[in-house]
């Protein structure tokens, strides 16, 4: 271990001491987007998708991200209800989701709800699809998700008001402030959405209406940035979010629902500092994830963080190295005890150009907990350009995630002595690229191989003596699989000057085996069978066009069957095809833009099941109405 660190330390500080004479040329200020920091698409070749934000307004990051890339998410129910992303078929706890390089997944559950998130409050998301545990750290084994606010420097100053209402009881507010001169980037946002979701669906051969499945959320956001002068910028940035809802029965459960409230604080100030010597980033931050399930005793999650991080140019070399600190601080009446962790990431990333064709990365990550050394985290990736437009590209990497919070310590059944899951990870793809005067033509498809040990689930069997005396029976967790997920994915955008009409076609789909190799028991017959709730066939096409002030969209979007047990012994839930629809017209009026919009979601009124047994709401309707003015 320790001669991992020494390697890692000799390397980086060899490269800064050595290249000092070497004007520093990685940061890039652009005329509308002038700070973006230390850039991480740079230090990756894998499968890299750059997300449209303002595709489809008044959406949750999965509808959007659903509508750009080959990815699956499962949906517990209507808007509002968990949704959980499963890249690659590694499960929803197995990629990383970052806000301005800041890892928010719960440090207790392992994952995020992408229904929570609003997308428009960002500019920048980018989704990476493989191993990513060298780059972005622990749980990157299927992807990472990096959502961002580039600030403009422009001297454009706005307002944004945003108001949508819709079928099933929704309605959504908007306001949005822009402030940029030469020195300050100012944005401010709120809003609040309600959703009743009482939609109707059939079950046993009866018509029923959703109840219990209301949500609430309020979400604002302040970024701040001054630039001192043209060698520093300082940044903060703070990101309320408030979530109110009832947990959407079973099909014809009309019981009194479960109900979760909760909240979370994610703040953070950052220094960039860019000499011709060094760039160098200093971040340090707060959040705070609070719940209450039930009324019952709250959970609460504390996180101080600090990230130091340099990067230098190198003739045809990039070095970026740095530390990442995470104190962790857990209150929850379903631990024996205050849980406190103090996580730590040593990390350095080199690329390197090798003539006009070649290109590769070096990642190496070793993470620290409680002084406590874990699975180093290599990754070798490259690409090579066979011609002007075509280029192959290919990573080999080892990945790793820790036992979450609630896998070591939850009472009963938590525990502390679980292996770290890794997983060794190969891929290989080709991009096609070509460029016209009124056309642009863009494809990447890519082989995957994941191959993960120690795989985490939990089972029955566990016993106990209350203390009135009584055997209390409970699950628990332990490292009992081993699971290979590999498969191909494509991406591809045409776009085109018709005339008068601008169009683009996106089309994107996948094809992913993910199975169990090792039985838990003589009676396990799960082996070499698909994981449950993992599709095998995904697929999505987007049509836009747009003429003068009308615009419109088709989206359409194929889920293949999946099972809903390991053994692949049960029906499975059928597939599914759904289409949204939408239309708008733009009105200007000197600096204002007023825009009307109509939008029909499951447009065929389509009856499915995202996860076994939840309703999904059927065609629905929404009219949206924005106005913007900037001058």
């Amino acid at each position: 271990m320790i001669f991992r660190i020494a390697l890692m330390a000799m390397v980086g500080l060899g490269l800064l001491l050595g290249g000092n004479v070497f004007a520093q040329e990685d940061t890039v200020y652009l005329e509308e987007y002038t700070f973006i920091g230390i850039d991480y698409n740079s230090y990756q070749k894998g499968h890299s998708i750059s997300v449209k934000v303002d595709s489809i307004a008044g959406n949750s990051l999965t509808t959007l991200l659903q509508s750009q890339a080959p990815v699956y998410f499962q949906q517990y129910g209507g808007e509002g209800q968990l949704s959980s992303i499963n890249l690659r078929g590694l499960g929803s706890s197995r990629s990383s989701l970052l806000w301005n390089g800041i890892e928010i997944n719960s440090f207790t559950l392992g994952q995020s709800d992408y229904n929570l998130i609003d997308p428009s409050i960002f500019n920048n998301i980018q989704l990476q699809l493989g191993s990513g545990s060298s780059l972005y750290g622990n749980g990157a084994l299927g992807g990472a998700i990096e959502l961002n606010r580039i600030p403009s420097f422009s001297g454009a100053n706005g307002i944004e008001l945003s108001q949508i209402i819709g079928s099933f009881g929704k309605t959504d507010s908007r306001i949005s402030l822009t402030r940029s001169a030469k020195r300050i980037s100012s944005f401010s946002s709120f809003s609040h959405k309600y959703i009743e979701n009482d939609f109707k669906y059939h079950f046993a051969g009866e018509e029923y209406r959703q109840s219990g499945a209301a949500y609430r959320s309020i979400n604002g956001m302040q970024d701040l940035h001054f630039r001192v002068n043209g060698q520093n910028v300082l940044s903060a940035n703070i990101w309320y979010l408030f979530n109110d809802r009832d947990i959407q029965q079973a099909k014809g459960d009309l019981s009194e629902p479960d109900h979760l409230r909760d909240y979370s604080i994610r703040s953070s100030i950052k220094w960039l500092r860019t000499t011709d010597k060094l760039t160098g980033e200093y971040q340090m931050g707060y959040t705070l994830d609070h719940q209450i399930y039930n009324e019952g005793t709250p959970l609460k999650i504390n996180r101080g963080f600090a990230r130091l991080e340099w990067e230098k140019s190198l003739l045809r070399a990039n070095l970026k190295f740095g530390i990442n600190n995470n104190l962790i601080h857990v209150t929850s009446a379903n631990f024996e005890q205050n849980i406190t962790e103090n996580r730590n990431d040593l990390f350095l990333s080199l690329s390197r150009t090798f003539g006009k064709r070649t290109e590769v990365v070096l990642n190496l990550r070793e993470p620290v907990i409680d002084g406590e050394f874990k699975p180093f985290s290599p990754s070798v990736s490259g690409s090579y350009s066979l011609s002007e437009n075509i280029s192959l590209n290919g990573q080999i990497s080892r990945s790793f995630r820790i036992p979450t919070i609630n896998d070591r310590f939850w009472n009963p059944g938590g525990n502390p002595d679980l292996n770290a899951e890794l997983s060794n990870n190969y891929e290989v793809g080709l991009s096609i690229f070509e460029e016209k005067k009124e056309s642009k033509f863009e494809v990447s498809a890519n082989y995957f191989y994941h191959d993960v040990e120690n795989w985490i689930i939990w089972i029955p069997g566990g016993s106990d003596v209350d203390e009135n005396g009584d055997v209390v029976s409970f699950w628990y967790p332990d490292n009992l699989r081993n699971v290979v997920a590999q498969g191909a994915e494509m991406t591809t955008s045409f776009s085109k000057k018709i005339g008068t009409w601008n169009s683009s076609l996106n089309l994107n789909g996948s094809y992913t085996s993910s199975i169990n190799k090792i039985a838990l028991n003589q009676f396990d017959r799960s082996v070499g069978k698909q994981l449950p709730y993992t599709p095998k066939f995904i697929s999505n096409a987007s049509l836009n066009l747009s003429k003068k002030n009308w615009s419109g969209f088709l989206h359409c979007n194929y889920t293949g069957e999946r099972f809903i047990e390991a053994n692949n012994e049960l029906n499975p839930l059928p597939s599914f095809f759904l289409v949204n629809l939408g239309l708008s017209h733009q009105y200007t009026v000197n600096d204002l833009k007023l825009t009307v919009s109509a939008n029909a979601k499951n447009l065929l009124n389509k009856e499915y099941e995202n996860f076994e047994n939840r309703a999904m709401p059927g065609r629905g309707f929404e009219l949206q109405l924005n106005i913007k003015y900037y001058k």
